[in-house]
């Protein structure tokens, strides 16, 4: 059976942004929502280790 805390798991919603976010969030961060808002295929500058 699947951990309930892990099936809210997915990428989030910057086009750009490899981050996985958790709790019905669609961003990592400000940076991304702020960028998706912008431009949506701009570069992400969430700075979370790991992310490209």
């Amino acid at each position: 059976m699947a951990d309930p805390v892990n099936t809210d798991e997915r990428k989030c919603a910057h086009q750009k942004c490899t981050c996985m976010v958790t709790g019905g969030k669609r961003y990592c961060s400000d940076d991304c929502e702020d960028a998706a808002d912008s431009d949506p295929t701009s570069e992400c500058t969430c700075g979370h280790p790991g992310c490209k």
